[in-house]
């Protein structure tokens, strides 16, 4: 049994009116999608993934570094937990910050209190 349309239009009633140039896109899209249907071996679909551990730190570091530059050195410090305080996530898999400051790099090292 093969499959068949129940009615079928012809060319000016599906397309009358539109533009040629788009009409000509149309076609191109529609021949694309006969091709990847009928293509025997298709691509692995891609799920969406999310957004990668580094981006978020990195966009975590730009904000503090702008809250930082508004509040001025003192109160941005202030606001800044005590190394006692802090206390490790189990399961987190990050390794304790230790309490000794880090040698600055460059001319944006965060002050330390």
């Amino acid at each position: 049994m093969a499959w068949r349309w129940e009615y079928d239009p012809d060319e000016e009633h599906v397309i009358g009116g539109a533009a040629p140039a788009f009409v000509a896109e149309a076609g191109k899209r529609a021949d694309e999608l006969v091709r990847a249907a009928s293509s025997p071996r298709p691509r692995p679909l891609r799920l969406p993934a999310s957004t990668p551990p580094v981006f978020k730190s990195d966009s975590l570091l730009a904000d503090a570094r702008a809250l930082w530059k508004s509040l001025g050195d003192e109160a941005f410090v202030r606001l800044l937990p005590a190394a006692t305080t802090a206390q490790p996530v189990a399961g987190d898999g990050l390794a304790p910050i230790s309490a000794t400051p880090a040698p600055a790099v460059g001319g944006d090292a965060l002050p330390y209190a």
